[in-house]
C-alpha cells in the first residue's frame, strides 16, 4: 500500500504565495512611510521645530498612502516577475548563486556598501 502525503503539507516556515506578497508589499509601505518621517526632520526641518506629533500627523495622508500602496505593488511585481538574470547585470538578481544576497549570507562584504 502506498501512503499518500496530506494536501497541506508544506515545508515549515513557507508562507503562502498571498502571505509572503503582504509581508513584502507592507515592508515597502513601511519603507515608504519612514522615508517620508525622516524627510519631515531633515528636509524640511519642520519636524523639528513642530515635534514628532506634528510630523506623523503631516505624513499619514491619503494622497501619501496611495502612492505608497502604488509604489509598493509596482516594486513587488518587478522584482517578483522580473527575470531571476539579466544580460546587463548577471547575478544581481535574487536566487542566483552569485547574486548579492548570496554574498552576504556567505560573509562577503557588501560591494556598494563595504
Amino acid at each position: 500500500m502506498s501512503e499518500k502525503l496530506p494536501r497541506d503539507s508544506k515545508t515549515p516556515g513557507e508562507l503562502a504565495p498571498v502571505g509572503r506578497a503582504l509581508i513584502e508589499v507592507g515592508f515597502i509601505v513601511f519603507l515608504n512611510y519612514s522615508n517620508l518621517l525622516m524627510g519631515e526632520f531633515e528636509g524640511s526641518g519642520q519636524g523639528r521645530i513642530m515635534g514628532l506629533f506634528w510630523a506623523v500627523q503631516d505624513i499619514f495622508t491619503k494622497s501619501n498612502f496611495t502612492i505608497a500602496i502604488a509604489t509598493a505593488l509596482i516594486g513587488y511585481l518587478v522584482f517578483e516577475y522580473s527575470p531571476k538574470t539579466s544580460r546587463f547585470a548577471p547575478g544581481v538578481f535574487r536566487g542566483h548563486p552569485g547574486s548579492l544576497e548570496h554574498l552576504i549570507i556567505l560573509g562577503f562584504p557588501d560591494p556598494f556598501f563595504g
